[in-house]
This record gives structure tokens, sequence and C-alpha cells, in this order.
């Protein structure tokens, strides 16, 4: 979620919300309703995509839109996702993008009371100044302006009942995976993964915890900007962190010329690489609510609620899987791929893996590169649609997510139309000691 002063862009302008649905008759009825737009709008994706046609009828992507905003929670999240793949067509990927940063938030009543239940207090004895509108509004929570001691920060709200809702959502969500398939994300073991780190994401003194101990890993690269909590303020309910006064990534993309949308993406990439293999962890959220970037040409990295830890065996395997094609031995890479867990069947084909995979890995592979939407849909297409190994492949749940990055990750860059040297970052992460990294403890400070 974007935690910067400014316009609300795309915001809708009627906060009136007054609680998230949280039963599971109702959630049960409302995933039904949502579940339906989202077979309809997949199979029209899958017909399009067939057909090479035009857009989708735009009705329907704003009638899953706003089913997906009432749930939150994890259908907004699959929405979220969805929104990433150049798969859909444009008219519903731009309407899906909404849920990134925008949505209905809940009414100010419901703010108050949530902080007031949270610090045991009122909530101007906490904040010296308080913004009732909230300037994002996402899955779990949303995002409100204030100051404490003088300083701006951004304070985040979760939706009481959230947590509820998602338990419910999980036994639901089999009505969406129509939408992920058709965006040519894994759906079995993306849910699966789902469960613990939604569970996780409820917990705010657990995301305070990811955030400082990212904020501590990253402290020594000067292009990389992730805002300081206020451990005393964090509560399992709200998050309160600095607020970074920078553009949004729409603003930036528009405004920024080539070379400041490709060192802007160098730092995107890089970044991401060193904390899969240099530190062991990745923050699971990469859409484009979530950077920053600011006049020094730095990028903020924000919400650090979604974020998966590697156990160093696992980051083993991955590193000997893409040094075998980034130094195009083939005779290492069948052992490489079955050490990764990829391999689902003993027909599975490794030439045509091989080949799939020199076109996922060819920015980390040139010396120069310029994403685009037709790289990122050359990509998904070699996994999903044009993939012989399709039904051969098996994706072990550590590994669904952090494909999930990937994607996501591919997808603003193509957004953001970055050209520069992605091969040199991604060596050196994939070729650093490989960490053993502890989980940061839910408490706003990193484990020791």
């Amino acid at each position: 979620m974007p935690w910067c002063p400014g316009p609300r862009a795309g915001y809708r302008d009627r906060v009136s919300k007054r609680e998230i649905a949280k039963s599971w008759a109702s959630r049960t009825l409302l995933t039904a309703r949502a579940g339906l737009s989202a077979a309809k709008v997949a199979g029209r994706a899958v017909v399009d995509h067939a057909r090479s046609a035009a857009d989708l009828d735009g009705d329907d992507a704003e009638a899953l839109v706003s089913r997906l905003d009432d749930l939150k929670g994890l259908s907004m999240k699959v929405g979220q996702m969805a929104s990433l793949s150049d798969n859909l067509p444009p008219r519903v990927q731009a309407a899906l993008a909404r849920l990134q940063s925008a949505g209905t938030g809940l009414d100010a009543e419901t703010v108050h009371a949530t902080l007031r239940h949270a610090y045991g207090r009122d909530h101007r004895e906490v904040f010296e100044t308080f913004d009732d509108t909230p300037f994002a509004a996402a899955s779990i929570g949303q995002v409100h302006h204030a100051t404490v001691g003088g300083q701006r920060v951004a304070v985040k709200v979760q939706y009481p009942g959230i947590e509820e809702g998602i338990r419910h959502d999980l036994r639901n969500i089999a009505s969406l995976r129509f939408l992920l398939a058709a965006s040519s994300f894994s759906t079995k073991e993306l849910l699966e993964e789902l469960r613990e780190r939604l569970a996780e994401e409820c917990d705010y003194r657990q995301e305070a915890g990811f955030q400082e101990h990212f904020r501590a890993a990253l402290a020594d690269r000067p292009a990389v900007v992730v805002p300081r909590v206020l451990p005393d303020l964090v509560r399992s309910t709200v998050l309160v962190t600095e607020l970074v006064e920078a553009e949004r990534f729409a603003v930036f993309r528009d405004r920024a010329g080539d070379a400041e949308r490709g060192r802007a993406g160098e730092v995107l990439f890089g970044t991401a690489m060193w904390a899969i293999f240099g530190m062991g962890m990745f923050n699971g959220d990469p859409h484009p609510g979530n950077y920053l970037f600011l006049p020094s040409g730095q990028v903020a990295f924000l919400d650090y609620g979604c974020v998966r830890v590697f156990d160093p065996e696992f980051t083993d395997a991955w590193k000997a899987f893409a040094l075998s094609l980034l130094d195009d031995d083939r005779a290492a890479f069948p052992d490489a791929a079955v050490r990764l867990g990829i391999v689902g069947s003993s027909r599975y084909d490794f030439d045509a893996g091989w080949r799939v995979f020199q076109t996922v890995y060819r920015p980390m592979k040139s010396k120069t590169f310029r994403f685009d939407s037709a790289f990122s849909k050359e990509s998904f297409d070699a996994l999903a649609w044009k993939n012989p190994n399709l039904w051969r492949s098996n994706i072990p749940p550590h590994l669904a997510f952090s494909w999930r990055l990937n994607w996501g990750l591919f997808s603003v860059l193509s957004d953001l139309r970055a050209e520069g040297d992605f091969r040199t970052p991604f060596r050196e992460a994939v070729e650093s000691p490989t960490p053993n990294p502890p989980k940061p403890a839910p408490n706003g400070a990193p484990a020791p």
C-alpha cells in the first residue's frame, strides 16, 4: 500500500463501509457471487487468448472488482495477484489493478473504535492529528495519515473481523481458482501457501518485526528505503511507521525518462533478488502500490505483511538451478530441477524444460534487457499455455509464492518499461553465501 501523502488517486470518494462480512454464511454468499463473476471473466479471458481477440466486456470486470473489494481478505488478494498478469484482457487487468491500493474503506467511527480497543484509550490521546479518511484501503487493512511527536506517520488499521473472515475464505476460495488459472498463476499450491502467509499477515506485530529486519539487512544499500517502524505504537491490529513522501508508481512511470526508469528497475530487481538469495527471504507483495520513488533516485519498499522465509537447503537448490541456466550447463539442469522440486512426473521432458527456462531467464542472461509486455506475455505463455510439461511439473508450496514474486516483479518492470543490467545483480545474489535467516520476533524488533 502506498504510504505517502498526496492525492488519493483512484480512491473511492465514499468511505462508508461499517464492517467487513465475517460470518461463514455471509462470506460464502459473497464469495459465490464473486466466483460467478470470476468464472465469467476467466472463461472469456481464455477465449480471448485463444482467438487473440479484443477486450472483455468492462461491466464483467467492474462487477468482479466490486465483489472482491467487498470481501477484502484472501479474495481481494487473489484479485491483486491476477491484476499482475498480462494474460488477462487489458480492461480486466486495469480494473483489477485498482485493488492494489484503492478500495472502499471503513467509516471513521469503526476506525476510532479499533484504535481505542488497540490502545486502551482514545486515539486523540495517542496521535496529535489523525486523518479519518484513509489514503489507501487494501486486503487486510487501511492506512491513515497522522502525526505523533511532531512527526508525520502512516497508521495502518486492520479491518475488524478480517481474521475470522479469512478463515472462512480458505474453505470458499475454490470458486475463485478460475481467475488465477486464467492469469497463469498456479492455484492449488499458491492457495495452500496463502493459508499460512495470510494468517501471519493478520498480526501487525509480526509485520513490524519483518519490516525492521529488512530495514537493517538492506541498510547498506543506499538506493533502498525501508520506512522505520515506531515499535511503541505497534499493536496486533495497528502498525505505525514513518511516512515516506514520494511519487506513486503511475506518476513516476509517466513522468520519468528512460534512464531514470531503468535505474529504478535495477533497484527493484536487484533488491528482490538479494532478498531471496542473500537474505533467504522475500516480501511477497510485488505490486506497484508497494513501491514509492524519491527525487534522489531511491526506491521505498512498503508492506511486509506477506513475507516468506526460506530454509538454506531450498535456497541452495534454487541457486544450483539458476546457475545451471546462467552458465548454460545443460548437463546439470536435470539434477538441479529435481532438487528444486519442480519435476512432477517421470515423463518430464528436460529438453522442453530447458527451453522454457531459457525464455524465463533471458533478462538475467542478457548484458542489457528491456522489460515490456511482450516479454511478460511470452514468459507466461512459456510456463503455461505453451508448456509441454504443464501437467508433468510440480510446484512445492515454498516455491509457489516465490514464483509469484518473479511474475509480479516482471509485470511491474514491464509496466515501467525498465531497461538495464539485470544480469550482474542476479549473479551477485546467486553467488552470495547462503544465509540462515532468523525469523523476526513478533514485537516490532528483529530476533537476535
